[in-house]
Order: C-alpha cells, then structure tokens, then sequence
C-alpha cells in the first residue's frame, strides 16, 4: 500500500468520494485511512480522469459498478481435450522449462483445480484482473463508455471496435496508460519493486536512465524476437535525448529485451528480464 497524498487527493476529497458512493469506505478495505493499494489507485485516477471529461456523478458510479464488482465465473472441470489444447496451443509459446509445463498439466488434471482457482478469483475484481491482465500480456487494456451509457472491455482493436468507434460518440479510458503513467514517474519509483512491478535491478537501470549521466547502453533482444542489439552511446556534455530515454523506459515497461547493461563512468548496471508467472 501507499499514501493518499501520493496521488494529490486530500482526506477531504477522498471522504466526499466515499459519501457520493465512488469508493469503498476504508473498513471495507481494511486499509487505514490514508493508505490505497495500486488497483484502487489506478481506480482514483479513472475517477480523476471521468471528472476531467466532466461525467456526472450517477454514470461515474455505474462505471465504479461496473469496474470494482467480483466477478462471476462459469468454472467447470478442465476435459482432456481442453488440457491437451492448452498444452499445445498456449504453454507451447512459454519460456517456462519442460518440469515447469509438466508441473502445470498435472495440476490442471488434478479435479480439484477448478474449485482450488473459482475460490481465489471469486474474490477479484474485472478492474484487478484487467490491471493483472495488461501487466502479464503488456497490451493496451481500457474501457469504452458509449453515448447510451453501455460499458464495454477493450482488449485492443478489432473490427467491430472500429465500426462501433465511428458510428458513435465514446469516451475511452485506458488503464494501461495508467500502468505506464505511474511507472513513469520518478516520484513513485520507491513503489515499483514492493509492488512487484520492476525488480532492484531494472529500477537501478531506471534511475540511471532518469539521471541521464550514463555513457552507454547496451540492450540485447531474445533470439526468437528477431531484433538486433541496440547500443546507444552518449557524450557526456549531452546525454540522452528525451526520445531516447522515453524508448529505454518502454523497453524495461514490457520486457520485451533480453538483457539491459547500462554503463557509468567506469561502472555498469546489469538487469535481465524475468518472467514472473502467479497461478
């Protein structure tokens, strides 16, 4: 967890927030008063944003209905056929060793999985699990909010999205650039390894790519990606351009490298992507 006043909002404002029914009250969450976690903090920032746009207050809750209710899952036992799909088509495109997918398909067999899993995600939210969801695949997740009031999930386009998108006055909110926003500000960089989104490593490199007194970076790509190795190197009166370092913030937001090393003065500053997988 993390503070209010992190985010700008007084205690004032988040109890007119909690009157007008747009947040949970605090005994609700068992939070103290002044402490959020990271999805309600992305929630405040959609609350922010709706307000910004100028969203009345009855279609902000219908939203907050909509994004901060359990889900409900239609859980049934896995078939064989479904666990030999998953084995082929998904598990296939993983990094995770032989044991690790054997491992994975025992449980899967195991009858109780269904109801081990239904009792863990009964418990969660469409908006944690979307905010899950965009930080695991790294796509751009977000809602759409129609001129009849109708809200749907945006997992990215398709065609029905563009022929909705130009028939149709909408408002879209994109919780992946929220995800992007708070990685991207230094004043939230003490969050990002508690709450597991960078490691101690990958936020050295980022605090080095922020203080922008580095004289070379050196990026290498996995071998199936096809992309070569990318060296960039700096003169020191100079430094990065904006562009540049806003490239090097992405590549460490989706860990789409293999390894990054960044050198400083006679020192260098190594982090490797890791994959971290929650079942």
């Amino acid at each position: 967890t993390f503070f209010i006043r992190d985010l700008g909002v007084t205690e004032q404002v988040l109890a007119d927030w909690i009157e007008n029914g747009l947040i949970p009250s605090r005994d609700m969450l068992e939070l103290p008063w002044d402490s959020i976690g990271f999805t309600e903090y992305i929630w405040i920032r959609i609350i922010q944003k709706l307000g910004a746009l100028g969203m009345a207050l009855p279609m902000i809750r219908k939203v907050k209905e909509y994004l901060l209710n359990t889900i409900e899952i239609d859980w049934q036992e896995f078939t064989q056929e479904q666990i030999l799909d998953f084995k082929n088509q998904k598990l296939i495109h993983t990094e995770l060793s032989e044991e690790d997918k054997n491992k994975l398909i025992d449980a899967m067999s195991d009858p109780l999985t269904p109801t081990i899993l239904k009792g863990i995600l009964s418990f969660r939210t469409r908006l944690e699990m979307m905010v899950l969801t965009s930080l695991v695949y790294h796509r751009e997740i977000g809602i759409r909010i129609d001129s009849d009031g109708h809200i749907w999930d945006w997992f990215g386009l398709d065609q029905n999205s563009y022929e909705s998108a130009y028939t149709q006055t909408q408002i879209f909110i994109s919780i992946s650039d929220f995800i992007i926003e708070f990685i991207s500000d230094d004043t939230k960089e003490k969050f990002l390894v508690p709450i597991k989104l960078m490691t101690k490593e990958e936020t050295a490199v980022l605090r080095t790519i922020r203080q922008n007194d580095l004289t070379e970076v050196v990026i290498t790509f996995p071998l199936k990606s096809g992309k070569r190795k990318l060296k960039i190197q700096t003169k020191k009166q100079e430094g990065l351009s904006k562009e540049e370092q806003d490239q090097l913030i992405e590549f460490l937001r989706l860990k789409n490298h293999q390894s990054i090393i960044v050198k400083k003065n006679d020192k260098q500053i190594y982090c490797e992507r890791t994959h971290q997988t929650i079942i």
